[in-house]
């Protein structure tokens, strides 16, 4: 996906369905980073209903570390941009969760830039995963080395 850069503002009825149907958190924000599109996935991801996203500050959801690496990732997406990255963040029922995000420019038909879309995963159970495996395996380095 690098270096791809999505046209239009607006999202015709098929991209809406596509999206909609996609089986991964999709959000749209405009070049303030306010959220102008959510589909289902998302909202039952992050614990929050289209109503309390649309409008908002994407970095409102966000807390230190993750906000610093949206506002970073952004400008990237102002220079047409795309990339991949992970944000920790909580959900509206406060349990933490880590999210992969890939996420592309959005520009006009002049090739102005007009805000972003990304793809969101939950990648928690993977990363508490790895994280255990970690723990393993430095309990084992200390095994041997004993």
């Amino acid at each position: 996906m690098a270096g791809d850069v999505v046209r239009g503002k607006n999202l015709e009825e098929k991209d809406r369905v596509f999206f909609e149907n996609l089986g991964e958190g999709v959000c749209i924000v405009d070049r303030n980073l306010v959220v102008t599109f959510v589909n289902d996935k998302l909202c039952q991801t992050s614990g929050y209903s289209r109503d309390e996203l649309l409008g908002k500050d994407i970095r409102s959801f966000f807390d230190g570390v993750s906000k610093e690496i949206i506002e970073n990732q952004f400008r990237k997406r102002a220079r047409l941009k795309s990339s991949h990255y992970v944000l920790t963040g909580s959900r509206k029922d406060g349990k933490e969760g880590f999210f992969s995000v890939c996420s592309v420019p959005l520009v006009d038909g002049n090739r102005r830039f007009e805000g972003a879309m990304s793809i969101i995963s939950d990648v928690t159970e993977k990363k508490k995963a790895e994280n255990k495996l970690k723990e393993h395996t430095l309990e084992l380095e200390k095994q041997v080395e004993e």
